[in-house]
């Protein structure tokens, strides 16, 4: 099945929804009025939204409704999807999708139980699957930071046709918070595997001593993506106040949620970021 994160995100749109708890009928009026031109009229009845809060869960529902009775404009609508998250929005029924307007419109109609069977990958199932990530990873202030793309790292040169990456700069940064020091995690990749509407995502793992965190990073914008395209986003870890104290190294670890990209390992000491694990 195919989804898609309702249009595309409001650049703009950012922060909190408050904490009213708005009707269904107040919600509904809005998602239409405001998104009628792109064919939204169709409203979730109450057995949808219990279903939905059934499914993902009190908190991201009702962050969802109280964004989207405050939003003006269609555009900032579609931001609200953030409340609910990618992986939240996968557990969704085709039904609740139309409503929300969360389905690709283009999208081809799920085959009928009794169709024929889709015919196999044409992809060799001992395709190479795991690029090991570019040497060059935090270049000098002068240095020319868009190195070459290398064959070798590129999973659909062995015949690999599922989603994947490479990571072309990796930067790691150290910053003091109101709670304590937080580490972000900057990454310039090339898509090396066409990306579906809902692609997966980049994971980033960090071990700073004794504290670990995780996070994800292009949430939305691998969506659709092709091969050869270029995104940049930055991941922040530790922003609850794990660090008490700026961290001396982190080990961090990159990878793809699925598809073609395994992990790939760089060490931050000492103010640079460079490719493996941290030395003891």
């Amino acid at each position: 099945m195919r989804w898609m994160l309702w249009l595309a995100l409001a650049s703009g749109f950012a922060g909190g929804c408050g904490s009213s708890a708005p009707t269904d009928a107040k919600v509904c009026k809005q998602m239409s009025s405001l998104c009628r031109a792109q064919g939204m009229s169709a409203c979730l009845d109450a057995d949808d939204w219990r279903e939905m809060r059934k499914e993902l869960g009190d908190a991201p529902i009702d962050r969802f409704r109280t964004c989207a009775v405050k939003a003006s404009q269609c555009t900032a609508l579609t931001a609200c999807v953030l409340e609910l998250g990618a992986d939240a929005v996968r557990k969704l029924d085709d039904r609740q999708l139309d409503k929300l307007g969360l389905r690709d419109p283009d999208a081809a109609p799920e085959p009928a139980p009794d169709a024929a069977p889709s015919p196999p990958p044409t992809a060799a199932p001992d395709a190479a699957t795991d690029p090991a990530p570019d040497a060059t990873i935090d270049p000098a202030p002068d240095a020319a930071t868009d190195p070459a793309p290398d064959a070798a790292t590129d999973p659909r040169a062995a015949g690999d046709d599922r989603p994947g990456v490479r990571f072309d700069v990796v930067k790691v940064r150290t910053a003091a918070t109101a709670f304590g020091h937080e580490v972000s995690v900057s990454i310039e990749l090339t898509v090396t595997g066409a990306m579906p509407h809902v692609p997966p995502e980049v994971t980033v793992e960090a071990a700073c001593g004794g504290a670990t965190d995780a996070g994800h990073a292009f949430f939305t914008s691998l969506s659709n993506a092709r091969v050869g395209d270029r995104r940049s986003d930055t991941a922040k870890l530790f922003t609850t106040g794990e660090l008490t104290a700026a961290p001396t190294s982190c080990d961090i670890t990159l990878g793809l949620s699925a598809g073609a990209t395994g992990p790939a390992h760089y060490c931050f000491r000492g103010g640079a970021t460079t490719v493996g694990d941290c030395p003891p």
